[in-house]
C-alpha cells in the first residue's frame, strides 16, 4: 500500500494518489462524526443541554489533517518530480488534488440551494435553517478546497 502512494513525480498520478488519500481523510471524518454523534446523543441523554456540535469539530479535524497531508505529499511529490527532472506543474497537481473537497462542497452548496427554494416555497422556517447550515458547511468546504490549492502550490514551488 505504502509503496502505491509513494509520489513518482507524475503530476496527474500523483493528483490522484493525493485525491485518494484525502477522500481517506474524508471518510475518516465521516467515521468520527458518526462517533461524535453517538456521543453527543449520550450527553443529551445525561443532561437536556447539548455540549458538541460533532459536525464542527470534524470540520476542523479534517481541515487540519487534510491540510497537512496535502502539504507533505505534494513536498514529496516535488522532490520525486525534480529527480526525474520533470517539470512539476504544482496548477494541475493541486486540483487534481483537492477534488474530494471540491466534489463536497459543491454537493453541500447545490443540496443546500435546493432546500433554501423548497423552504421559501413551503414557507418552512425549519428548512430555511437547515439550508443555511448547509450551505454554510459548503462554503467552509469551499475555503478548504482553496486552502488546499493554495499549500499545495506553496509547497510544489
Amino acid at each position: 500500500m505504502r509503496v502505491w502512494l509513494t509520489p513518482t513525480g507524475g503530476t496527474v498520478f500523483d493528483g490522484l494518489r493525493l485525491a485518494v488519500i484525502n477522500a481517506g481523510v474524508l471518510i475518516a471524518g465521516f467515521v468520527l462524526l458518526g462517533f461524535l454523534s453517538l456521543l453527543d446523543r449520550l450527553a443529551d441523554w445525561l443532561l437536556p443541554v447539548s455540549l458538541l456540535f460533532p459536525a464542527f469539530f470534524v470540520l476542523l479535524i479534517v481541515a487540519a489533517a487534510g491540510l497537512w497531508v496535502s502539504h507533505r505529499y505534494a513536498e514529496m511529490h516535488a522532490q520525486a518530480a525534480r529527480a526525474r527532472a520533470v517539470a512539476v506543474k504544482p496548477d494541475l497537481f493541486a486540483i487534481i488534488g483537492a477534488l474530494p473537497y471540491v466534489v463536497l462542497a459543491v454537493m453541500l452548496l447545490g443540496s443546500g440551494m435546493l432546500s433554501l427554494f423548497l423552504a421559501m416555497v413551503t414557507f418552512s422556517g425549519s428548512r430555511f435553517v437547515d439550508a443555511l447550515g448547509q450551505i454554510g458547511y459548503g462554503a467552509l468546504f469551499t475555503a478548504l478546497s482553496a486552502g488546499v490549492i493554495y499549500v499545495v502550490r506553496m509547497a510544489t514551488d
